[in-house]
């Protein structure tokens, strides 16, 4: 009874984080990023990625330990 309530478990839980998360990984969108190189605050040059998704604009840096981008770079 114990190891039926367990597996019942396991695979409720894994439903619900398939289909219950942001963003949707089951029909989700996938957006075009374009890696870019601009100054930071600090004075030092970073790269940075920026997606446009139609109606909003995402940027985010480039911290990937084990990833070498480069200017103008097109990701997905």
């Amino acid at each position: 009874m114990k190891s039926l309530a367990i597996v019942l478990y396991v695979v409720c839980f894994g439903v619900y984080v398939l289909f219950t998360r942001q963003p949707d990984f089951i029909d989700g969108e996938q957006a075009n990023g374009v890696v870019e190189q601009v100054v930071d605050s600090a004075g030092a040059s970073v790269y940075q990625i920026r997606f446009h998704t139609g109606w909003k604009e995402f940027v985010i840096q480039d911290e990937y330990i084990f990833r070498q981008f480069e200017k103008g770079q097109e990701v997905v």
